[in-house]
């Protein structure tokens, strides 16, 4: 019999104890109380007590967004309640998560919309689409792109040679070889102003560079933990990831700068509800 090792996936609570043992291939963070794990190849959800709420079965998972979430099985997409549940059957060769209220499908190679009951309310006939923003989602089909709303109608008419997103009410567009913008309604209006990248604060504290190191400032843009990490991701709950060096492995802050445990693991992730997801080597016989 001879050893191997293998990464695998638990969830620590806030002093590094493990609440979940790391026994998971893969895990996503927990949403509605439940988390996607992996076992050898097959997805399937965990409680916060580490409990197997639904047997691991498909072949890929997301995690849930409404009392649903997006599953594959046997290569096809559907929509599984937290009891496992079908509430819309695997029938699509790809699906979206809901954004809006709608989702976006792909059946026969063609692009459609559905509500939450899984009932059409554009059907496939699309050659390309995006989700809906502001209320609206681009869709083209042969060579021409508009903009439909959630009851699956054309609220901007397909006269466009591209079509991109909305975001905060303005989306960009290409007519006759030249870009432009349009607003909701459909009507031209000016390039919004270029936004200066804003660095996000959180508990106070955001990551900041200086030569090759990183460190937090506070709102004052002054160093509050001084840049001394190789890596240094935004604050989550009171703590942070950090590492000291590009291939070291990852630890935990607090907003004074404090580790409340050694930095220990090959991958990690944010708090989130009290708990973080984080990878250890495990030896394994075999």
């Amino acid at each position: 019999m001879k050893k191997e090792k293998r990464l695998l996936w638990g969830f620590i609570d806030t002093k590094g104890d493990f609440v979940i043992e790391p026994k998971y291939d893969d895990a996503r963070d927990f949403s509605e109380d439940l988390a996607v794990v992996r076992i050898d190849w097959r997805r399937g959800y965990i409680d916060r007590s580490g409990a197997v709420v639904i047997e691991p079965q498909f072949q890929l998972a997301d995690s849930f967004d409404g009392g649903m979430a997006l599953v594959m099985l046997d290569d096809k997409w559907g929509f599984i309640n937290h009891e496992g549940e079908y509430v819309i059957q695997p029938m699509y060769d790809k699906a979206w998560n809901f954004t809006d209220d709608r989702a976006m499908v792909m059946s026969g190679g063609k692009y459609g919309f559905i509500d939450r009951s899984g009932a059409y309310v554009a059907e496939p006939v699309y050659d390309f689409a995006g989700d809906f923003h502001d209320g609206l989602a681009w869709v083209g089909a042969g060579g021409k792109y508009g903009y439909i709303g959630r009851d699956g109608k054309y609220r901007i008419e397909p006269v466009y040679d591209n079509a991109e997103d909305f975001h905060d009410g303005v989306a960009r567009v290409m007519k006759d070889g030249q870009f432009g913008y349009i607003n909701t309604s459909g009507e031209a209006v000016e390039a919004p102003v270029a936004a200066k990248p804003v660095t996000e604060f959180r508990d106070g504290l955001a990551p900041s560079r200086e030569g090759d190191k990183e460190g937090y400032i506070d709102e004052s843009g002054q160093f509050a933990i001084e840049p001394k990490y190789a890596q240094a991701e935004p604050f989550s709950e009171g703590f942070a990831r950090v590492r000291a060096a590009a291939k070291s492995k990852w630890g935990y802050i607090d907003t004074a700068g404090k580790s409340p445990f050694k930095a220990k693991f090959p991958g990690a992730a944010d708090f989130h509800d009290g708990l973080a997801r984080v990878m250890v080597e495990v030896t394994e016989e075999v």
